[in-house]
């Protein structure tokens, strides 16, 4: 029997600095991806639908309701967003007024235009399943408040637009192989 740790397969970590004992969980750090970097080399690229309403402004108390509806939470910045398995915000919505922020108490003495919902891919959720959430939330929010979906120049948006912004998700998605 060998008494030297490095002839039996195992490593004596004790001579090692600390940041070569974190689990690497097989990938070499210089093959590990930061994660906003898609598989595609494509850059980063934001994302926003405009949910407005349709007869004025939304009253804070529904609009909160259905925000929470669509399982999106408040957060310690006072935005609502939606996070993925590993607690990370994928979707953010932010209120169309400045500073973009919900208020938090007596919501009735409140009310907005409307929201924007704010996706920016790469994102740690894959590309078209995170557009696919961002599209369904925009859709049932403003159903249930009877409002609009708009993009960033205030336009109202149609089918071909929701289409168009699925196509540029699947960019982000790796190279089929060949």
């Amino acid at each position: 029997m060998v008494d030297d740790p490095g002839m039996n397969g195992e490593i004596d970590t004790s001579s090692l600095p600390p940041e070569h004992i974190k689990p690497s969980f097989g990938i070499p750090e210089d093959k590990i991806k930061p994660k906003a970097v898609s598989a595609t080399g494509k850059k980063p690229e934001v994302f926003v639908i405009l949910v407005m309403s349709s007869t004025g402004e939304f009253e804070m108390p529904l609009l909160n309701q259905a925000l929470l509806g669509v399982g999106l939470k408040m957060t310690d910045q006072q935005i609502f967003s939606l996070k993925d398995n590993m607690g990370n915000d994928f979707i953010r919505v932010a209120n169309m007024l400045e500073p973009g922020t919900f208020p938090t108490e007596e919501l009735d003495k409140y009310s907005t235009p409307g929201v924007a919902m704010i996706l920016e891919l790469p994102t740690s959720v894959r590309a078209p399943k995170a557009m696919h959430e961002l599209i369904m939330m925009a859709r049932k929010v403003s159903q249930r408040l009877n409002g609009r979906l708009y993009n960033m120049e205030r336009q109202l948006v149609k089918e071909s637009d929701l289409q168009s912004m699925r196509d540029a998700a699947l960019d982000y998605e790796s190279e089929p192989l060949a």
